[in-house]
């Protein structure tokens, strides 16, 4: 096994090159290749061969460069997903009406009644999607993208208070 990935070490690097993170692409190129190595020591009995030696080892550099594929995509998503940054700005609970939050105000100006009802039941009421799916007699991917609309909508409101 050693002396096969000897072979294919330079095809794993250029396998590898397009997932490096920019800023230490050294580093995570060979995390990747050791990564997609031991992978495919775990799963080697998985590999089926070809009938000659040199169909075999195309196959294999094929397998191990689709496990450098899906590792480094995994990887990406990663790295993207901890860029991410939540609406983080806090709003004040208090508004310009007495008694009242500015997610309440906001909710308030609302038109449609079943995309506040369902805020409302999920943000005040701590109910699931799920729940309110039933309460409301929906069907839950209507309440699932009813609610998305609603929180950008809700979203956009409560900027205008920051």
């Amino acid at each position: 096994m050693d002396q096969v990935l000897d072979l294919l070490h330079q095809y794993l690097e250029i396998m590898a090159k397009p997932f490096a993170d920019p800023t230490r692409p050294i580093d995570l190129t060979g995390d990747l290749i050791q990564e997609s190595c031991f992978r495919a020591w775990q799963k080697l009995d998985q590999f089926e061969g070809g009938e000659s030696d040199e169909e075999t080892f195309a196959m294999f550099r094929a397998w191990l460069g689709q496990i450098v594929r899906r590792i480094g995509m995994n990887l990406v998503r990663d790295r993207k997903r901890r860029r991410r940054i939540p609406f983080r700005k806090s709003v004040s609970p208090r508004s310009a009406v007495p008694g009242q939050s500015r997610i309440e105000t906001a909710l308030v100006r609302f038109k449609d009644r079943t995309d506040r009802a369902i805020l409302w039941l999920h943000l005040f009421n701590s109910m699931t999607l799920a729940k309110i799916s039933e309460r409301l007699e929906m069907d839950y991917a209507r309440i699932l993208d009813r609610y998305r609309r609603a929180v950008c909508i809700l979203q956009w409101d409560l900027k205008k208070f920051l």
